[in-house]
Order: structure tokens, then C-alpha cells, then sequence
């Protein structure tokens, strides 16, 4: 459970972000920790223990949530990929929370690497159970690969569809 005050927030450019500093990881959490910057083992630590249906501490999600968006603010609003020097990129859409399907996509093509490049169609969220462990993965994965992992924005990621089709309800639900 994550709570704030006024103390706990502090203004930024065009929004307000929670101190994820302030926020204690007590010694009886068991699910996964991490530290940043973060790396290759992170993610495949984090990956095990979202299967085994752990949840990641608040404090995780929002210094996870500060870092993507540090990131995002540097990237342009048009990504430009090209597949010249791979011999394929993985191109894929509409997980729209379902964690079975993101593994197995991950499980036949392989986790995303330098090597094996990923670009993420949108709709990430809503319908199914686990958008915020699809959330979790793919902005660790970002932040992994920044240059070789790209997130395209859906209809789904927008206020009024999460709120209809029951992201809002699942983030209240898991972080109350």
C-alpha cells in the first residue's frame, strides 16, 4: 500500500510526481526488489516473479514510472526503426493487460535485447487482469533497451477508456 501527503509530492514541469524516496520497503516484503540503473537480470528477475503472480512494491512502480518518464521525455513523439540491420524486429499489439500472452510472445521470439528488437503497438492495458505487470515489464524493458525497445501509445492508454475498461480499477485494487 503506498500513501502520500502534500510533503511527499513535489511539482515538476507540467505534472506532480511522489518522492518514491520517502516511500520504506519494509524487511517483510518478499516480492522483487530493484535498484537502478537496471539491467538484463533485473528484468528476468522481475519477469519470474510477476509470473508467480508477486506484486512489485509501490515504491519499485513509482521510481519505475519516474525513470520511464525521464526517458520518454527525451525520446521524439516519432520513433524511426529500421530493420536494416536486423534480420527481424518483433512487432506486436494489443496485450490489453493478458501477462499469458506477453510471455509467450516472449517465449517464442525471445526477450527483447541490442539483438532482438521489439516495438510495441499500444492498447497495453484494460480487459485483462495484469496491465500493470505488462506496464512493469515493458517500461523495464524501455529503460533496459531504450534505442531497440519502442512503445507506441493506443487508444487504451488514455484516461476515460482505463477508467471504462477497468485499468483504474485495477491499479486502485493493487495499490490502494
Amino acid at each position: 500500500a503506498c500513501t502520500s501527503t502534500s510533503s511527499d509530492i513535489s511539482p515538476d514541469t507540467d505534472s506532480y510526481v511522489i518522492k518514491y524516496e520517502k516511500i520504506d520497503v519494509p524487511d517483510s516484503y518478499r516480492g522483487p526488489r530493484l535498484s537502478f540503473p537496471l539491467d538484463i537480470a533485473h528484468a528476468k528477475t522481475l519477469l519470474n516473479a510477476l509470473k508467480d503472480r508477486q506484486l512489485l512494491h509501490a515504491r519499485y512502480v513509482l521510481q519505475l514510472l519516474s525513470e520511464t518518464r525521464r526517458v520518454l521525455k527525451e525520446k521524439p513523439n516519432i520513433t524511426h526503426v529500421s530493420v536494416s540491420y536486423f534480420k527481424e524486429i518483433t512487432i506486436c499489439g494489443d496485450l490489453h493487460g493478458n501477462l499469458d500472452d506477453l510471455l509467450l510472445v516472449f517465449h517464442k521470439n525471445g526477450l527483447p535485447s541490442e539483438n532482438n528488437p521489439y516495438v510495441f503497438n499500444g492498447d497495453f492495458v484494460d480487459r485483462g487482469k495484469n496491465s500493470m505487470e505488462i506496464l512493469i515489464i515493458l517500461f523495464v524493458f524501455l529503460l533496459i533497451y531504450p534505442n531497440d525497445f519502442h512503445l507506441n501509445r493506443g487508444n487504451h492508454e488514455d484516461y476515460i477508456l482505463n477508467m471504462k475498461y477497468g485499468f483504474t480499477k485495477e491499479v486502485l485494487k493493487k495499490y490502494k
